[in-house]
């Protein structure tokens, strides 16, 4: 008996799916932080080097994998030597190791969604965000309820499919994302003191170029994008 294969119904669809398993939170939360931790533009060199000499070979190496098995991530390896498939093993766990990472940020993110479409107020003082956020997340329950509600959302889009859930979902959210990042680009660098910001994130100091930068720039290279996770 033929295994039925799930598959997105155009390209379109692939790209958006594949785009958003790359263009995460970690890309839009933690980036520019690092860059400004790690040393503006010799850290954003470094990390688009690794990204193109290593991310992106080792992408092509895992879509040809899983186009030429056409099988699980398991099943793949187990296809190119038996003796390898721990690491299809390997890849599973790390991705429920990482969604229970996601599970807690996306909860965050439901729970702001939700007290910004009910115009709360956080308070005056610049200290009003931080403090909010930190009641929030010290509470013992209601963080994981909206944690479990992210994963939840998550489970109604897989259990549906690729073309019906993963693809469709992607056609919607992904320009929605692209369009919030738009908006805030041009929020951003028409706020006052956007010409000092953008010189401390995107200035080269070959001074502040270290090992730490390096590994930093590879960590963010790979944590945030679906390179050597067997998405495929």
């Amino acid at each position: 008996m033929t295994e039925k294969r799930h598959q997105c119904a155009s390209n379109l669809g692939f790209i958006l799916a594949a785009a958003g398993s790359a263009v995460g939170l970690g890309n839009i939360w933690k980036f520019p932080g690092k860059v400004g931790a790690y040393g503006g533009g010799a850290f954003l060199l470094c990390y688009l080097l690794i990204v193109f000499l290593v991310g992106f070979p080792v992408m092509l190496a895992e879509l040809s994998i899983g186009r030429a098995t056409q099988k699980n991530v398991v099943g793949a390896f187990r296809t190119l030597n038996p003796r390898w498939r721990f690491a299809g093993y390997i890849g599973i766990v790390t991705l429920f190791v990482i969604l229970s990472y996601y599970c807690v940020v996306g909860g965050w993110v439901l729970k702001y969604v939700q007290i910004y479409a009910a115009g709360a107020h956080f308070g005056a003082g610049p200290g009003a965000y931080a403090d909010y956020f930190s009641a929030f997340s010290a509470r013992p329950v209601e963080p994981l309820l909206w944690g479990l509600g992210f994963l939840v959302l998550c489970i109604v889009v897989v259990v549906r499919g690729v073309s019906q859930g993963i693809e469709k979902v992607s056609k919607v959210l992904m320009p929605l994302l692209f369009l919030l990042l738009a908006g805030l680009v041009v929020y951003s660098v028409t706020r006052p003191g956007a010409g000092e910001g953008l010189r401390f994130l995107f200035g080269i100091d070959p001074a502040r170029l270290s090992g730490d930068t390096l590994v930093g720039a590879l960590g963010q290279a790979f944590f945030p994008c679906p390179w050597a996770w067997a998405s495929w």
